[in-house]
């Protein structure tokens, strides 16, 4: 191992809603997430790989947060990868499961449909102006 990096972060967040019948609530949100980042060196090959574990509803969560099987999990893919093969480029058929598939969707296409990148014209997908 070369290099290993930790990050914590803890926010909370008080949130007033007004509706326009004169109805107030108020909640309190809690952000909090884990990070790590681990770079792997041997002197030819390098792999670096990172895990990031959070929840917003459980204020005790780093008190239950299973941190060493985390990271094993992450030292054990950074060694992994350190001699992994390259893949060659293409195109080949993949299979999106329902959790982590939204994330690579929105990876891959969805920062491409964001406002700024429309209306910088950076998009590289063909945007059609709505009819008024």
């Amino acid at each position: 191992m070369q290099s290993r990096r930790a990050v914590y972060f803890r926010d909370w967040q008080e949130v007033l809603v007004a509706a326009s019948d004169g109805t107030f609530a108020r909640d309190i949100r809690l952000t909090q997430s884990v990070g790590f980042n681990l770079l792997c060196a041997d002197g030819t090959h390098r792999s670096s790989i990172s895990k990031r574990a959070g929840d917003t509803s459980d204020p005790s969560f780093l008190r239950t947060w299973d941190y060493e099987s985390d990271a094993a999990e992450v030292a054990e893919s950074a060694g992994t990868m350190l001699y992994a093969d390259y893949v060659e480029s293409g195109t080949y058929p993949i299979i999106m499961a329902n959790q982590f598939g939204g994330v690579i969707f929105h990876e891959a296409c969805g920062h491409l449909l964001e406002t700024t990148q429309i209306e910088r014209k950076t998009s590289p997908l063909p945007i059609k102006k709505a009819r008024k």
